[in-house]
Formats: structure tokens, sequence, C-alpha cells
């Protein structure tokens, strides 16, 4: 993995700085490259071909092709020997070059050629346009700001590269209402006015001549023109994406909790594949409410003869700088406290002397396996239910094991469109809650208008379809950024192979029955793993590691907390008395207030941070 950096300007940008900033990314070489109008830059992470002659910014047929790129492309053999038969030659054994030579071919249709995770830059000398993409699934960050007027275009792999560029540094107000819907944003946004991402399957193509600009979704789940049917055996496809992504010429691991997810890969992978599992702190396991995933990824190990070994994570900051760490390090407006978790796990793979680590990521968007799919899916018999609930509403409130659920629930059904009530299901304050908070109302409309528009795409499918569609260019979206800047701080590559365009393809255009059922999600998996460890595994609770926010927020306290925000920039988007308010009910025990606060907190480091 890499960091890829540049620009399309009149005034030359020396790169250095961004480039040093990414070093983390790439700490195996670091090149740039000149035109009196244009710069790209690059930091690599050596995996295919480590030789030097791989190196970027990457030059073929006399420096006429010129690509900076971040990713893998691991079907890159078989395009290999397409071009080859096409009487091109190679000098690397490369993914880079390959991938070069692909947009040498056949130009901007190479990319529905591609199975991989990337984000590009190429410039193309022989028609003076710099073309951009993204790779289907949105795996890979790329950042950039366009300024048509001043024919204008920088771009990077993380935000903080971006900012060394001269362009403007403010928050757009409509960012702060739709983050406090969902703790992070729908694709394209990132918090800042006028700082996008490329779509996940998007193109970008500029004319370095006249700046013309073309943007273009070269690929979109929802629009069957860009699709591919997949007529194989969900198996096939699972066992295939495996070996393609296990490929590797350095230490390549599996992060292993004993989960649906990880077992699934665990038991495709070569025995030379260690399995990592962590092995938290029994208080904090108990802290958490959660089952010890350590215990059953042993036993589970033990099923399938595995080879695992066991990780330690420790708590080395106080409450608050947790707090404050993970909004200076998320980039984007993303209150994910995982961060920490993931960031500290890469790490010890890092002193392992691991350069790739695999993941189960992805597959609770892609095989439908968070409870709220079974709850959109069998809407009918849960608002039934809801509706013979609600006499019982505040006896509910103060059950602590449901109090941060119970009010998701019945905000669901209250909501006065799909768009919305989903978001309920996703966010900790509800619509009326919202309503009351912020002081731009407007932002409000903005955001109802945003998700309508992107449910309008697929209005002809299911309710299930729909929030699958959402959580693409949303809920998944704002976890592949997690984990590839919490992996990418060590210089680790994470590789998905349960989050890849063929699945998509497939499970998008399947019968929900075939995903989920009122008592079972993932239900492919499921059946997979049926086959080769005991059912009692394969259908325990899910665990997953929540870390211990209630505590975190009483340990800062009511007061601590209050000072902080007394003379926060949070008060220019924020109703502070609001704010003030849901900090004393929390505090007085009359309701649980933890995630709110929590999310109030990080936005106010992360606006802080933005100013810097």
């Amino acid at each position: 993995m890499c960091g890829i950096v540049g620009y399309i300007s009149r005034n030359k940008n020396k790169l250095d700085k961004n480039l040093a900033l990414m070093k983390h990314r790439g700490p195996d070489a670091s090149e740039v490259y000149y035109t009196e109008q244009l710069g790209l830059g690059h930091v690599r992470l050596s995996i295919v071909d480590t030789k030097e002659e791989a190196n970027q910014p990457f030059r073929l047929q006399n420096e006429n092709y010129i690509m900076v790129y971040n990713g893998e492309v691991y079907n890159f053999k078989e395009l290999r020997t397409r071009l080859i038969m096409k009487n091109h030659t190679f000098s690397t054994t490369s993914d880079t070059e390959v991938l070069l030579v692909m947009y040498i071919e056949y130009g901007v249709e190479m990319l529905k050629y591609l199975d991989g995770m990337f984000a590009f830059s190429i410039f193309d000398k022989t028609k003076n346009i710099l073309f951009c993409a993204r790779d289907h699934l949105g795996i890979k960050p790329f950042y950039y700001s366009l300024n048509e007027i001043d024919k204008e275009f920088y771009f990077a792999s993380e935000l903080s590269a971006l900012f060394v560029f001269p362009i403007e540094k403010s928050i757009d107000k409509n960012a702060i209402t739709e983050f406090l819907f969902n703790g992070w944003l729908y694709e394209p946004n990132t918090g800042f006015a006028n700082i996008y991402k490329i779509q996940p399957g998007e193109y970008i193509q500029i004319d370095l001549d006249d700046f013309t600009v073309t943007k273009e979704l070269y690929f979109d789940i929802s629009n069957e023109e860009t699709v591919e049917k997949q007529e194989r055996n969900i198996e096939n496809i699972i066992e295939e994406s495996v070996g393609l992504q296990s490929y590797n010429e350095v230490k390549i691991g599996n992060f292993f909790s004993g989960g649906i997810d990880s077992t699934v890969i665990a038991s495709l992978l070569d025995k030379d594949v260690k399995n990592l599992t962590v092995k938290y702190d029994e208080s904090d396991v108990e802290s958490a409410g959660i089952e010890d995933d350590a215990y059953y990824a042993n036993k589970i190990a033990t099923e399938l003869n595995l080879d695992i070994d066991y990780i330690s994570i420790g708590d080395k900051m106080s409450p608050l700088e947790k707090i404050q760490y993970v909004a200076e390090n998320t980039d984007d407006l993303v209150s994910d406290f995982t961060f920490i978790a993931t960031e500290e796990i890469s790490r010890e793979s890092k002193e392992r002397n691991y350069k790739i680590m695999l993941s189960g990521m992805g597959a609770d968007e892609l095989f439908c396996g968070y409870p709220r799919y079974t709850m959109v899916n069998y809407e009918n018999r849960f608002r039934f239910l809801a509706t013979l609930m609600r006499p019982l509403y505040p006896l509910l409130k103060n059950n602590k094991s449901i109090a941060k659920k119970i009010d998701r629930f019945f905000s669901y059904f209250s909501a006065k469109s799909f768009g919305i009530a989903y978001s309920q299901l996703l966010g900790y304050f509800s619509y009326d809650e919202i309503n009351v908070l912020v002081k731009e109302q407007a932002s409000i409309k903005t955001y109802e208008n945003k998700i309508s528009t992107m449910l309008n795409k697929v209005q002809d499918k299911s309710k299930l379809k729909k929030a699958m569609y959402l959580d693409i260019y949303g809920f998944l979206s704002h976890n592949f950024m997690i984990s590839d800047k919490a992996s990418m701080q060590h210089s680790i590559e994470l590789r998905v192979p349960l989050a890849t365009k063929d699945i998509l393809q497939k499970n998008f255009y399947s019968l929900d029955t075939k995903l989920l059922n009122f008592k079972k999600t993932k239900l492919q998996l499921r059946d997979f793993l049926y086959k080769i460890i005991p059912k009692k595994y394969v259908d325990r609770k899910k665990a997953g590691f929540n870390p211990p926010l209630d505590q975190i927020i009483y340990d800062i306290g009511e007061s601590e907390i209050l000072s902080i925000l007394k003379e926060s920039a949070v008060n220019d988007y924020l109703k502070i008395e609001i704010v003030h308010n849901l900090i004393k009910e929390h505090f007085l025990r009359k309701v649980n207030n933890t995630y709110k606060i929590w999310q109030i907190l990080y936005l106010h480091f992360w606006i802080e941070h933005s100013k810097k």
C-alpha cells in the first residue's frame, strides 16, 4: 500500500512536505515527477515486485504515460497474460506496470477489467490529460480539491497531505447535521467545504489544455448497465477472492476473531499464513459486555488446525486523550472509537514483521450481517411489536442492556421517510433531537434531500436492498476509511477478501431470502461454515469489541466535559443549552447519553484540529 499526491496548477508546488506527512503509508521509497503544469508524488510500501524498478511515479513509453497508484490489483496476472497476447512486453513483475499498460491498451474501459482496491492518477502526455479513478467499493481513499475558475486540481491519499496545498480549509456547515444523524458522512463528503473524495466506482478526467473536467460513475451497483451478472456460486467467488488476496511476496497474516467472517477466510488460507487473535484484558471484556473472542478463536482453531498468534493491546491514554486522538487522526468527520483498537492491532502486527493483514471487514454489509437488516426486512412484524411495547417505553428506558437501542427502535417507526428512518438505526440522535439541537435548520432539509436523491436510484428495490445501498456509500465507506487510516499509520496493508465487486454484484441481485431470514443473518457464510465446524460455533452470539464508552465518559466527568464545551467552536453549530441539558441528564442518570456526549466531544476536538 502507498500514498499518492499530485496537482494541476499554474504555480509549481514542491511535494516534499506532502510526501513526508504520508511516509507511514510508504516507508520503502519516495519519488516525484514534475512538468510546468503538473506534479505527481508517491511514497511506496513494497508488496508486489519489491525491486526498485517498480517504484513510482511509474513511467512508460519514453515518459508519455506516468502514474502514481495506491492499492493492489488482485487479478494482475490474468490481465498481464491478456496484454502479452496483445503484444505488450513488461520490464517488471508488478501490478503497477500492468495497470498502466491496461490504460494504454484500453483507456477508460480498463476499469471494468480490474479486480482490486485502488486509487490512482495517470498523466497521459499524448492527450495532455490527467485520469484519476477509485475502486468499485471505495476501499482506497482519494481526496481532492477542484477549482475550475483558477484551473487548479489537488489530490492526496490523506487530508493532512492535501491541506499542504494552497487551498481553503473551512468546515461545511451541512456536514455537522449529517454527522449528527449518522456519526459519519456519506460519500463523497469529508466535512470540509469544497473538499471531496472521488466516489467509489468513479473517475475524473481533466484536459490540461482547456481544463475540461469529466466525472463519471463507471460502476454503480444500482445501475445494471455498469454491473456484470454473476452466474458463479457464491462459495466459488469467495474461494477465488481469498486465493487472489492471499497471494504475497511478503509476510501476510489474518485478523482472526473466531467470528463468522474471519473464520471463513481462515479456513481457505494456506497453513503458512498465521492468524492473529486479540486477547483483551478480562476486565475490558466485562466492561464492554461481550463474550471473549479469544476463547472461541481457540476452539475453532483446534477444529480447523489453525496456527494462532495471540496479541494483547494495552491502555496507554487517558479517557479524554483517547477521544482527542481519534478526532485528530481520522481525517474525515467520523466518530468511530474502534480507530484506536484497529491502530493498536496494526502496530502489534507491524512489530511481528507483517506487511499484509486480511480482514473480514465488509462482510456485514455485503452478506447482510447487521441486526438492522432483519428489522428493515421484516418491518411489519417489528412495527406490530413496537405497538405492543409502546406502553412499556419508560420501563424499557431504564433497562441498561437495551436503553441505548430502544430509542432507535421507536424512532425508526416514527420517521416520515425510509431514508430518515434508516438513519435512526445508525445514529444516536433522533430526528427530533437534531431538530432542536442544530442552529442551521436548513441543513436538515439538505440532508433529507441528499438521502432521497440516493434512494431514488433504488426506488424499485426492496427495503433490504435500499439499506444495503445506503450502507455501501455510507457505513461501509466510513469503515474502509477508518481501517485504511489506522492500518497505514503502521505501514500495514489491509485486504478485505469478503468485500469485492463480484460479491457485491452477486448478492445485491440475489433474492433477499438467500441473504437472511427472521432468525439468522449471513445465511451464505453460515452455510459455508456448517460444513467444516460445529454449528454451535457458527451460531453463537456475535462478539466484536465495543470499547467501554460508558466508563470513559463517567471517568472524564460532568464538570470537565462542561468546561471543555464552554468556549468550544461546537457552540457555533449547536445550541449549547440543549447540549448542557443532555450532559446533566446523563450524569443525573436519568437517561444514558453516553454516545451522544462522545459524539459531541469528538466534534469539539475535530473542529479544533481542523483549525491547525
